[in-house]
Parts: C-alpha cells; structure tokens; sequence
C-alpha cells in the first residue's frame, strides 16, 4: 500500500467497525436488538452478532451476523493503479446473514447476562497488535451499556468474557447449522 493510501484505507477501517456497531436492526418498533457481541481481531475479518426480536412474528428471535471482508477491501490498495478500479469513496464490503434462533436459548442467554456482576470501570493497562477486541452491547431504548477488551479482559470481568465465548460458540454452532 502507499503511503497516500494510509490514510483511505483507516478511514475505510473506520467506518467499517462503525457499520458493524452501528447493526442491521430494522428501525421498526416491532423489532429490536436485544444485544450484540463483536469480535474485532487485527488480520482477519471482523464481526458483528445481533441478536434480535421482532415482537410481529410468532417465530421471534432472530441472529443477524455482519462480517466484514477485509481482506478482500485491503486488497484493492495493493498498488494504486489497482485502487483506481474501485469507486471514490470505497465502501467497506460486508456481507450478512439472518437466520432463526431459539427463544428458549436467547432467554436463557439474557437471563445469564442480566444476572452478571462486574465493576463498571476499571483500572487496566495492556498493549498489542496482534489479537483480538470483544465487544457486547446493549441498548434497552433509555439504558444502553457497550463493553470492549483488548485479548484478554480485566480480572473482575472474566465473567463476562466467559459468558461472550459461550454465547459466540452457540451462535457459530446454530450458523453452521443453517448452511
């Protein structure tokens, strides 16, 4: 990549971890994210897991999972003669899939995360290159929280770093079950 090109390519990074953040959730009151996990490692493609509700359906929960290509976008910057193929600006290339989950799991799952005690804000100092940002999320209309940890989380949050892996490894495990 160029050294010109640094600068496109973090701002494409950028509003690709936005867009996965951001959701897929429909703005539609009937249907609303419960929670999202995130997995952002540094060389490989990012993530994004929704675990939504949709209140007008009798088969209600539902998992949106976002993943970003980055592979496939870091190599539209391999010269700049290549790059000129694209379009200005380069939108990041995700890619999504939405399939049906168990109501029974997602209340049990919420449940368990509902019922997790951790401190709020801690004191923790780490650094890296080369790994990977978990991510959970919630938004409850007027009470939202997002927690994020470098590799691996503080102490007093093993707990919910524990509950992130269960979950991811259902949610891998019910996907697989759908191709």
């Amino acid at each position: 990549m160029e050294e010109h090109q640094h600068e496109e390519w973090n701002s494409l990074e950028q509003l690709a971890i936005e867009l996965l953040r951001r959701g897929n959730t429909s703005s539609s009151l009937k249907v609303r994210q419960l929670f999202q996990l995130l997995e952002l490692p540094s060389f490989e493609a990012p993530s994004s897991w929704e675990i939504c509700e949709d209140r007008k359906t009798e088969n209600r929960h539902f998992v949106i999972h976002r993943i970003w290509h980055k592979d496939s976008d870091l190599n539209k910057f391999e010269t700049p003669t290549i790059r000129l193929r694209y379009p200005r600006p380069l939108l990041p290339t995700i890619e999504f899939h939405q399939y049906p989950i168990e109501a029974d799991w997602v209340e049990a799952t919420l449940v368990a995360l509902k019922s997790l005690v951790i401190n709020v804000m801690v004191d923790f100092e780490t650094i890296g290159l080369d790994g990977t940002r978990y991510e959970v999320a919630f938004d409850n209309n007027m009470v939202q929280a997002r927690y994020n940890w470098w590799h691996e989380p503080p102490d007093c949050w093993q707990n919910l770093n524990i509950w992130f892996h269960q979950t991811l490894d259902v949610l891998e495990q019910t996907e697989q079950r759908q191709i």
